[in-house]
């Protein structure tokens, strides 16, 4: 059997989870929340432990691994995920669903989901454990920083890049040459015309 740990029972697991079905390659998926949620369920499947079970599982011969819970206002839930898994020595796998469509000259980290009918064009450069959520277009030339998040709908104009830890929001446009720098939140629906400083937050754009 080829089991898949799946770090994270929330909302993001949902999407993750059914992009797993679509692939077709794990068929044992092992699920781990907070204890307060061990016992529960997610889609048909039973959070199984919690970060504890770590060690557990990989004396079982458990190694693919991916982060399932999403992010919003901050990465620092995912960092800290990461940095006890690794510890352990699990392998991240990337996961893209079967409808995206990925240009075979981009550059992919790992732990990198990629959703339904997103678009990943030639040249981007896409950092460890980032997210390309469903239907989000990165154009050509993108660089996307590591744990930062590309919401659904948004569109990534060329030669944008994306620092660390930052939130695209759902349906945000950034026009062509853009930097956003580490830290950032673009807020759903914006549209970003000019750079953006590092832990900036904007909501609507910056004309």
């Amino acid at each position: 059997m080829r089991p898949l740990i799946l770090a994270g029972g929330g909302g993001h697991c949902l999407s993750v989870l059914d992009t797993v079905h679509r692939i077709g390659y794990y068929d044992e998926i092992i699920i781990l929340d907070v204890a307060e949620r061990v016992g529960g369920t997610v889609s048909k499947y039973t959070i199984w432990g919690t970060e504890a079970s770590l060690p557990e599982l990989y004396g079982k011969g458990c190694r693919d691994i991916m982060i399932s819970v999403g992010s919003t206002a901050s990465t620092a839930v995912r960092r800290a995920i990461a940095e006890k898994i690794e510890r352990c020595g699990f392998s991240f796998v990337n996961l893209f669903d079967p409808s995206a469509v990925i240009s075979a000259e981009a550059t992919l980290g790992k732990g990198i989901f990629i959703g339904k009918n997103a678009v990943v064009n030639a040249g981007v450069v896409i950092g460890d454990m980032a997210i390309i959520n469903s239907g989000a277009i990165v154009e050509h030339n993108n660089f996307i920083g590591e744990y930062s998040h590309v919401s659904v709908g948004s569109v990534l104009c060329g030669d944008v890049e994306v620092g660390p830890d930052c939130l695209i929001g759902a349906n945000a446009t950034v026009l062509p040459g853009v930097h956003i720098g580490k830290n950032s939140i673009i807020g759903a629906g914006s549209l970003i015309y000019r750079d953006v400083s590092s832990g900036s937050k904007i909501y609507g754009g910056n004309r």
